[in-house]
């Protein structure tokens, strides 16, 4: 059987050589100082009831207050009284036992919308109580194995239940990066609790830090991501003095700028201060000066 020969190539049409045009480079430049107007992202813990939300009201400028909590409600005779009231929006939002996963919803979709625009300020009251949200989200909506159903994030193994939390929460930073690129500033409230503090240079110890998800190992940095982003993170303490194993204490207060052994603080525009915060109630007006911080 005789072998066919292989066609000649002039029997094939030519077929058109394509070239692939380079992509357009795109001029970098570089920023001027007057681009760079940026707000504060503050964050301020401190124990129940040491005056975190009246304090976050003294905010100079125009104010939206995000209360999660029902707290605005309670001070607001206070907050009149001091003529505070003018100066504040409120916006409240609740948890909805009937749709538990939706509140974490409704401050994420508040916190991306427009409305937020033309306010100085932007306070949440509070980050706490917003990832407790987040936590229940996670409970709702993400779906377990065929032989349980989820109802604590303990059932989930080995620690990944902190670590979806955190996973959910995550997505508030960059909205308020957005927020302060505007040039507004945005105050997270925080509630605090006593923690064992892993010291790498010695002995472990106890320290006051904002009560969020942290998980062993690295895992779940909440506090730890909460510390990195704010450019300030206050701590607000209600004076007491230690006697022989009894607290005593009057009404003064303290803001610390800077982290010591028993409180986890910092700030980006002064170092290790302590302000003394006046006072206040009903008949006491007298304000706390922000710009000794935010200048």
């Amino acid at each position: 059987m005789a072998i066919p020969k292989r066609p000649s190539a002039t029997n094939f049409p030519a077929v058109p050589k394509t070239t692939t045009a380079p992509a357009p480079k795109t001029e970098q430049t570089v920023d001027g100082w007057d681009d760079c107007k940026r707000g504060h992202f503050i964050g301020l813990h401190g124990t129940g009831g040491a005056g975190k939300s009246t304090l976050a009201a003294m905010l100079p400028g125009r104010t939206l207050f995000i209360d999660l909590e029902g707290s605005l409600k309670i001070i607001r005779p206070k907050l009149e009284a001091m003529g505070l009231l003018a100066n504040i929006a409120p916006k409240f939002l609740k948890y909805d036992s009937k749709a538990p996963a939706a509140a974490w919803n409704d401050l994420i979709s508040f916190l991306s919308s427009d409305v937020a625009k033309g306010y100085d300020n932007i306070v949440i009251d509070s980050f706490t109580r917003a990832q407790e949200w987040a936590a229940q989200n996670c409970i709702e909506s993400i779906p377990g194995d065929s032989a349980t159903i989820r109802k604590s994030l303990e059932q989930w193994m080995y620690g990944k239940g902190a670590q979806l939390v955190f996973d959910k929460f995550a997505p508030i930073y960059p909205l308020i990066d957005d927020i302060c690129d505007a040039g507004a500033n945005v105050l997270a409230i925080a509630h605090s609790e006593p923690t064992r503090f892993t010291n790498a240079d010695g002995g472990d110890y106890w320290q006051n830090q904002p009560r969020l998800v942290q998980g062993e190992k690295g895992k779940a940095p909440g506090r730890s991501t909460f510390l990195e982003k704010t450019d300030h993170l206050l701590y607000l303490a209600a004076d007491v003095s230690v006697e022989k194993g009894k607290a005593k204490g009057g009404m003064t207060r303290t803001l610390y700028t800077g982290g010591i052994a028993t409180m986890m603080a910092k700030s980006r525009t002064v170092q290790g201060c302590a302000f003394e915060v006046p006072n206040w109630d009903e008949s006491n007006a007298a304000l706390f000066d922000w710009s000794q911080i935010i200048h």
